[in-house]
């Protein structure tokens, strides 16, 4: 049955809106998925264009989501119909504003809008979701992975972790401990607290961190659409 994915962006309502027209803001929106295959029709909800807003750019980055020797994932990219994480999927149709067919999610990989067609979008009065919608099912899709035992949740620092624990990143990405240990402190001076930076984690699907004791693993394929849009006209 098709699904309908959402940033966890999206869900929380994490973007900005411009107050003047001229001033560009930028918004990610990351779909982490989960042990569940891709399948054709499915729709990614990524992103949001605010409300009186026309976008100036579009990225994909994604990991290699089909691994077959002779990959099929295409991807059509685009404008999404309906409420901005709504996941009744009768309600979101996809356009194809930004790519048709593209074959970027076939391998690691990072693409760019080169349609104009996005670049000419009239403003509106309402959020538009921006997103993918799965026109090729995958050959071999890559999904989850792991021997994923207790969460953790988000990470904390100077913690002791032991193999198969696993965090959550606040985008949704999973990361396994598979060298257990103490993970580090960062930013902390001798006379301040240790603070809750994070390491510099590797978002890579197989990809390892290291951090401190503690060898993290990235065990979430991901695709991302990061935006980049200005207000169409000075708030009132």
């Amino acid at each position: 049955m098709p699904r309908v994915l959402v940033s966890e962006n999206v869900k929380r309502r994490q973007w900005a809106t411009p107050s003047m027209a001229g001033e560009v803001k930028y918004q990610r929106g990351v779909i982490a998925l989960d042990a569940t295959a891709l399948a054709a029709t499915d729709v990614l909800d990524a992103c949001v264009l605010p409300a009186n807003c026309v976008p100036v750019d579009a990225i994909i980055d994604t990991d290699d989501l089909d691994s077959n020797g002779a990959p099929t994932l295409t991807l059509d990219v685009g404008l999404i119909s309906g409420i901005p994480g709504d996941t009744t999927f009768a309600n979101r149709v996809v356009g194809t504003e930004i790519g048709n067919n593209l074959t970027t999610a076939q391998a690691a990989a990072l693409a760019r809008n080169a349609l104009q067609g996005f670049m000419r979008l009239a403003p509106q009065p309402v959020d538009r979701s921006i997103g993918f919608k799965v026109e090729g099912a995958p050959a071999t899709a890559v999904v989850r992975t792991g021997t994923l035992t207790v969460n953790r949740g988000l990470w904390q620092p100077g913690t002791q972790y032991v193999a198969n624990d696993y965090i959550v990143l606040p985008d949704g990405t999973i990361f396994e401990c598979t060298t257990g240990g103490v993970s580090g402190v960062y930013g902390q001076t001798e006379k301040e607290a240790p603070s809750q930076q994070q390491p510099n984690w590797n978002v890579g699907f197989g990809l390892t961190t290291t951090d401190g004791g503690v060898t993290w693993t990235c065990r979430t394929p991901v695709i991302a659409l990061t935006i980049a849009y200005r207000a169409a006209r000075d708030r009132l």
